[in-house]
């Protein structure tokens, strides 16, 4: 499905305040049947973190969706915190937890992953990642992989 949304940062990082950022989105149903939840679906996301030196920082995210699979609406609620390490100037490495919290759904348990991974800094807008996690809870997948762009503008 298109997810069109908007990011917006809240707060600078100033002593114990954190940097801080709103993204809000919905989605079109217009993805394939088999990946759509087949109804305009929104979120909500607050992003915090903390640079508390040169190459160590922590953060996290608190969010909310309202969404639906095979006719099985719900809401979920997800959770993480990372922790990040500067490795060079261009090269990062994080590590990770995060869970989803479905309510009203015909399958309730929580799903908890545990993952890590690394970043490089293509350009001051450009960023690649790969990952890689398992999951913690029986709800959860056993493992994952995957690369990521990151293209601020």
């Amino acid at each position: 499905d298109l997810d069109i949304g908007f990011k917006l940062q809240l707060t600078e990082q100033c002593c114990w305040r954190p940097e801080s950022s709103l993204i809000t989105s919905v989605t079109a149903p217009v993805g394939h049947p088999a990946f759509s939840s087949d109804q305009v679906d929104a979120a909500v996301n607050l992003l915090y973190s903390w640079e508390l030196n040169d190459w160590l920082s922590v953060g996290g995210s608190t969010g909310a969706l309202w969404t639906a699979e095979e006719d099985d609406h719900f809401s979920q609620v997800h959770q993480s915190a990372v922790v990040g390490l500067g490795l060079t100037d261009r090269l990062g490495s994080y590590v990770e937890w995060f869970a989803f919290f479905r309510n009203g759904a015909e399958d309730n348990r929580p799903e908890h992953y545990m993952d890590g991974g690394f970043t490089y800094l293509v350009s001051p807008n450009c960023q690649l990642d790969w990952r890689a996690g398992i999951g913690l809870s029986s709800a959860a997948a056993d493992f994952f992989t995957g690369p990521g762009l990151i293209i601020r503008k």
